[in-house]
C-alpha cells in the first residue's frame, strides 16, 4: 500500500510489517507494483517514466527509464523473475530480465 507518501507492507491480519518512505509519490493515486519471487519490489512510477525496484529492507537497489518506454502504467512479474512493464503510452509490453 502507498499511503502518506509511505510504501507498507501488511501481515495477513493488518498489521504493519514494515514501511518507507517514497518522497516522489506524492502524486501517485494507485501505483502498479509487482513483487518478484525473490522479494524485490517494483513500482511504476508514469509522470518520470521510471520503474524503481526497491529490496525487501526498503532501500532503493536502483531505477531504470529510457529507450522507448515512455508511461510505464502496469507491472508483472513471472515465476522466473522476468519483469513485465505496460507502457501507456506507447501501448507496448516490456519485458526486462534482472541480472544479478
Amino acid at each position: 500500500t502507498l499511503l502518506n507518501k509511505r510504501l507498507q507492507v501488511f501481515s495477513g491480519e493488518g498489521t504493519v510489517l514494515r514501511q518507507w518512505a517514497v518522497p516522489w509519490a506524492s502524486d501517485f493515486l494507485a501505483p502498479a507494483m509487482a513483487i518478484a519471487p525473490q522479494g524485490r519490489l517494483y513500482m511504476a512510477d508514469p509522470d518520470r517514466g521510471r520503474v524503481w525496484e526497491y529490496a525487501q529492507d526498503g532501500s532503493t537497489v536502483v531505477w531504470w527509464a529510457g529507450g522507448d518506454m515512455r508511461r510505464p502504467v502496469g507491472l508483472a512479474v513471472d515465476a522466473a523473475g522476468r519483469i513485465y512493464v505496460l507502457d501507456g503510452e506507447t501501448r507496448t509490453i516490456y519485458i526486462f530480465e534482472r541480472t544479478e
